[in-house]
């Protein structure tokens, strides 16, 4: 996930808007939300 990041180049079939939300697809069902500040 770093070098995407870095490079600004996601893997195919992925991308990350203004705002992103990722979960967890195991049993801790965490999740990581952004959202930019205005």
């Amino acid at each position: 996930m770093a070098h995407w990041l870095i490079t600004q180049k996601p893997p195919a079939g992925f991308s990350a808007g203004h705002e992103t939300e990722l979960k967890a697809v195991d049993e801790s069902k965490a999740v990581v939300r952004y959202a930019p500040t205005r």
